[in-house]
């Protein structure tokens, strides 16, 4: 029984020590930061990037995607205070009109007008 025990032991150890290697084998991805890769420009994976041009450009289309989507959502947000600025110019009457308009293509894609874009209810 003691020698099942001393071998079983043994081929554990064995096994721990063989999957310590491939840890170290890749220190610089476990040092990057965790996030989703992007996939490279058309024709880029053609021209024998090596893997620290790879690295760099993943690093830099993380870094510009992150400022765009900042710029996105404020773009977003001033057309949004666009839109609120001009419909001030309007009177009661036009707004309705618009609602209308607004309605009348809504039944073309297959959805209920939502209670704001409903004829007659006030914003």
């Amino acid at each position: 029984m003691r020698i099942v025990c001393a071998v079983l032991v043994a081929g554990l150890v064995a096994v721990a020590m063989a999957q310590d290697p491939k840890k170290t084998d890749t220190p610089a991805k476990s040092d990057t930061p965790v996030r989703a890769r992007s996939a490279l420009p058309a024709g880029w994976s053609k021209i024998g990037l090596s893997d620290e041009q790879r690295e760099k450009i993943h690093n830099i289309q993380a870094d510009y995607g992150a400022r765009v989507a900042k710029l996105k959502k404020e773009i977003a947000g001033l057309q949004k205070q666009q839109r609120a600025d001009m419909e001030k110019v309007l009177t009661e009457a036009q707004k309705t009109r618009l609602r209308e308009i607004a309605a009348e293509r809504l039944p073309k894609t297959g959805t209920d007008p939502k209670p704001a874009d409903k004829p007659g209810k006030p914003q």
